[in-house]
């Protein structure tokens, strides 16, 4: 049983670890930066921005150097 526990919270710690996304529109994608994930927020970008026939450039990082405790900053893309 206590296998079981433990496999339970790792597949949860798993899931909790992919690329969460902030907003997305046709003209860019906002992403949160992963503190460490098994997506690729690149990957993430490019898939949206392929829905409307464009390609994902990397504009920035919004709220980098937060003095927050436990803040993550924001990736920003533009579908181009």
């Amino acid at each position: 049983m206590p296998l079981r526990v433990a496999f339970l919270i790792l597949l949860s710690a798993l899931v909790a670890a992919c690329v969460d996304v902030i907003d997305e529109r046709p003209y860019g994608i906002w992403i949160q930066e992963p503190l460490f994930s098994l997506g690729d927020p690149d990957h993430v970008a490019e898939k949206h921005c392929a829905k409307y026939g464009r390609k994902a450039v990397k504009t920035g990082t919004l709220g980098s150097g937060a003095p927050r405790e436990n803040y993550l900053p924001v990736l920003a893309y533009a579908c181009e």
